[in-house]
């Protein structure tokens, strides 16, 4: 029934990372729904890592079938928690609930037939394959929501009256969400391609995002954000694909066990070269903004030093 799967190691760490997040939203940010989205990522990302350790068909089937169900959820859900953070949810009242019944019709087509997909061997283990043009069907209405989202909060940022706060939340969902949607990579095996699936992975990275725009709310600048993002993905990209790629290779062969090794030994030098390409790139962002936190350490130093007000008033002034 089911086999190790080194494949599946990286879905059950990312989907326990998601699986805390949404705690985290569900308990601190309820009102937002929020934590449903993630609830779907968790179901289609831990679910596939479940199919590739499934050793029959009928098994992977019962996965697979979650996995989507899981997906289809997310594109709903998303746009819901996106129209109640820009407090619009009374105007897309009629989109939400259209949207939702959509949703309830694609989960029908998956639970009770094979049109939307049903599952199909790859060297990496069972994964969906589209079952018909429902599939490209559902791919447009779902990709046609997200746009929506992403536009709904690129319109709120464009705006001068919104506050600050609100706009800087705004930048942060926008770009998680960008970031999320290279997840949809994990679409092109459904049709045929071998392509190892490991767009889960920013998918990953763009719900930490949103967690510590929510919860946190302006504790980083956005630049910090993005030049993070860029090198998450600069140095994790090579680090997943390689180590894959070779093993696609050497899959059946005496030297199944070399792509592990590898793609352990390049996670932990990952994790040294993130960290130290990321503190340079911050020192750059921000030796301008630590020059003026010095000259007003310096300043605030000198003031406690000056005891006629007048002299202290001309020093505030200057």
């Amino acid at each position: 029934m089911y086999n190790f799967n080194p494949y599946a190691i990286p879905n059950f760490i990312v989907s326990m990372w998601i699986f805390t997040v949404s705690l985290v939203l569900f308990f601190k940010r309820r009102e937002t729904l929020a934590y449903l989205a993630y609830f779907g990522a968790v179901g289609w990302i831990f679910g596939c890592g479940m199919a590739y350790l499934a050793t029959d068909y009928g098994t992977a089937k019962l996965w697979l079938k979650l996995v989507f169900v899981s997906i289809i959820l997310i594109a709903p859900t998303f746009f819901h928690f996106v129209s109640i953070f820009l407090e619009i949810k009374d105007k897309e009242k009629k989109f939400i609930l259209i949207n939702y019944l959509i949703s309830f019709l694609f989960i029908g087509f998956t639970i009770f037939s094979d049109l939307l997909i049903y599952p199909a061997k790859h060297w990496w283990g069972y994964y969906p394959k589209a079952g018909s043009l429902i599939h490209p069907i559902f791919l447009l209405w779902f990709g046609f929501i997200y746009y929506r989202g992403l536009y709904n909060l690129f319109s709120i940022i464009r705006q001068k009256a919104i506050p600050p706060l609100k706009k800087l939340q705004s930048r942060y969902l926008f770009w998680a969400y960008v970031f999320a949607i290279i997840g949809g990579i994990d679409f092109i095996p459904d049709y045929g391609v071998e392509f190892f699936p490991f767009g889960f992975l920013f998918t990953g990275f763009g719900a930490t995002i949103i967690t510590y725009a929510i919860v946190k709310h302006h504790l980083l600048d956005i630049n910090i954000v993005l030049t993070r993002a860029g090198i998450f993905a600069l140095v994790y990209f090579p680090i997943v694909f390689i180590p894959f790629w070779i093993a696609s290779k050497l899959i059946h062969t005496s030297l199944w066990w070399f792509p592990m090794l590898l793609f352990g030994i390049l996670t932990a030098l990952g994790i040294f070269i993130f960290n130290t390409l990321r503190k340079r790139a911050e020192d750059l962002l921000l030796k301008e903004q630590r020059r003026y936190q010095r000259a007003l350490r310096q300043a605030a130093k000198q003031m406690t030093r000056i005891k006629d007000l007048d002299k202290l008033c001309q020093a505030i002034v200057l």
